[in-house]
């Protein structure tokens, strides 16, 4: 079936039959519009952007505020303003004769009758017989009444020929009868949808369910029929691994496992890899911190042949500075600004401590009165304190040492 809807169907009149439908596009993009043609059927056919023309012409009355209220402001040009009336009645009185520019010189003028214009009339009214026909007037060239009359009467004295075909009256806007016509008027307004299934023949059809399709009202009787797709069973919701049937539904679903993933060749990982020993998880590696050229002895350690080159250590020999030994301990050492006597200073380890710190002393730097001894805090594996212990020492450097891990 085509036309509003695509419906393949295999039907060989034995029974109803089912098929999933499907609409035709209308052939208007989706999104909003402010003005739409729809078809019979309520279907937006075409759609556009909303233009004036588009409003109808409104009342006065529907105008409820911002009405201007000079002629300026409605934009009248061909209008007078009270100022134009002045002005034109100064024009019209300083124009008129010296013995006519004012009430009382016209009123004089007219013998000072208050119906003047009555008068008037009353004296042309006096110059010619009236008459109420136009026989009165002399009129030969008109129809009167009981003329048109007659003539009516003899134009409606006959009658039209009857017939019996809608073409024998001339009517175009009817149907003519026929054998599909009686063959519905015989289906006697039976619910369902009406099927022509020959020449004059039609019968009743209703959309029935079928595998996976959910069909409500399929008659049509209370309304048009909903077709939709029947739950599968599967919770909605988002999985890495489903199920699906032979019609491409999901019908079950789960999260992906290991085991989903297919072993695959190491060319496929494109991106993300670490780029350390500890990114991959290596513990039984030492790692050579950058420096390729760095060697190992898998020897016992002798005097000879050292089982481990310090070097591949990190450290930095500064006067702040630190060193990695073999077993991961890490020594720091540094020198602080001059502290004066009862006075502290917080400085920063040349890097942090990534586990914890075992010991951390110091001392003075300047050979002073002898007088000053010093109190070291660890504060954290990035900063310690020292605070000189006696009042009246002499400002001094101190160096510290610290170990850790």
């Amino acid at each position: 079936m085509t036309g509003d809807g695509s419906w393949n169907v295999v039907f060989d009149g034995s029974g109803n039959a089912s098929a999933a439908m499907t609409l035709r596009d209308s052939g208007v993009a989706p999104g909003d519009y402010g003005m739409v043609t729809v078809d019979a059927k309520g279907r937006v056919t075409t759609a556009r952007a909303i233009v004036p023309d588009d409003v109808p012409a409104l009342d006065w009355s529907k105008i409820a505020s911002g009405k201007p209220a000079t002629l300026a402001g409605y934009g009248i040009a061909d209008g007078a303003s009270k100022t134009d009336l002045q002005n034109a009645v100064s024009g019209l009185v300083s124009g008129a004769p010296a013995n006519l520019n004012t009430l009382q010189e016209l009123a004089a003028a007219v013998n000072n009758d208050p119906k003047f214009s009555s008068t008037v009339d009353g004296k042309l009214a006096g110059k010619a017989d009236k008459a109420v026909t136009l026989a009165g007037y002399g009129i030969a060239d008109a129809v009167s009444k009981s003329d048109l009359k007659s003539a009516v009467d003899v134009s409606n004295s006959g009658k039209a020929d009857k017939a019996t075909t809608l073409a024998g009256y001339g009517i175009t806007d009817a149907q003519p009868a026929s054998p599909d016509l009686a063959a519905l008027a015989n289906l006697k307004g039976a619910a369902g949808l009406y099927v022509n299934t020959g020449p004059g023949a039609a019968t009743v059809r209703s959309l029935a369910a079928g595998q996976g399709i959910a069909v409500s009202n399929g008659d049509g009787k209370a309304g048009n029929p909903t077709v939709a797709l029947a739950n599968t069973g599967v919770a909605a919701g988002t999985y890495g691994m489903v199920t699906v049937d032979a019609m491409g539904r999901v019908t079950a679903g789960r999260a992906m496992a290991a085991a989903d993933v297919p072993a695959l060749d190491w060319s496929k990982i494109a991106n993300g890899m670490p780029n350390s020993l500890a990114g991959y998880g290596i513990t039984d590696a030492a790692a050579i911190n950058g420096n390729s050229s760095k060697t190992f002895s898998v020897a016992n350690a002798t005097s000879a042949a050292h089982a481990v080159a310090y070097g591949q250590f990190a450290s930095a020999l500064a006067l702040t500075g630190y060193q990695y030994l073999p077993n991961g301990m890490l020594l720091q050492w540094g020198k602080t600004p001059g502290i004066a006597g009862a006075a502290s200073y917080t400085g920063n380890f040349a890097i942090a401590f990534p586990n914890g710190i075992f010991s951390m002393t110091a001392s003075s730097y300047l050979d002073t009165n002898h007088s000053e001894y010093f109190n070291v805090f660890v504060v954290s594996n990035t900063q310690y304190r020292i605070t000189s212990g006696a009042a009246a020492a002499a400002t001094a450097p101190v160096t510290w040492i610290a170990i850790g891990y």
